[in-house]
């Protein structure tokens, strides 16, 4: 789904949920320069908190953070050394698309059901409002015959 608001507190460009109900997010970077301003986002300081604590049980996480970040670039392709150690790193060229650096796990929680809620009315209000069906009220005839 691209483009969800709301559930993590900021937006996320493109959110994958895989079968395990782990939410992956994609932040999609066209330049070094938009790649570099990214860092000063909020998300970025909380997903190094939590990188911290994650072997740590008596503090697991519960919040609403994905299971694994991934940047997906293309035009450019940064350093693996300028990638932190919770992200991955993907790199679109053309339509070949190289993992560069895998995403590790961030924790273990799979995403409730409150949030699969969410996303499948997300997509079923965009896949609705993008499409050119017109709906109109029928009128059900009961045949007495």
């Amino acid at each position: 789904m691209p483009n969800i608001k709301r559930y993590f507190n900021w937006e996320a460009d493109l959110i994958v949920l895989n079968k395990s109900l782990y939410a992956e997010e994609y932040e999609i970077k066209c330049s070094r320069s938009d790649f570099l301003v990214d860092f000063k986002k909020p998300k970025h300081k909380r997903f190094a908190q939590i990188w911290k604590i994650r072997n740590n049980p008596a503090k697991s996480y519960r919040g609403k953070i994905p299971n694994r970040f991934w940047f997906a670039c293309s035009g450019f392709e940064p350093d693996v050394s300028e990638i932190p150690v919770y992200a991955g790193l993907v790199v679109i060229e053309n339509k070949d698309v190289l993992v560069v650096k895998q995403a590790p796990l961030i924790h273990k929680n799979a995403c409730p059901k409150k949030f699969v809620l969410y996303m499948l009315r997300a997509a079923c209000s965009r896949i609705w409002k993008d499409s050119s069906v017109t709906w109109r009220k029928r009128k059900y005839v009961i045949d007495k015959s």
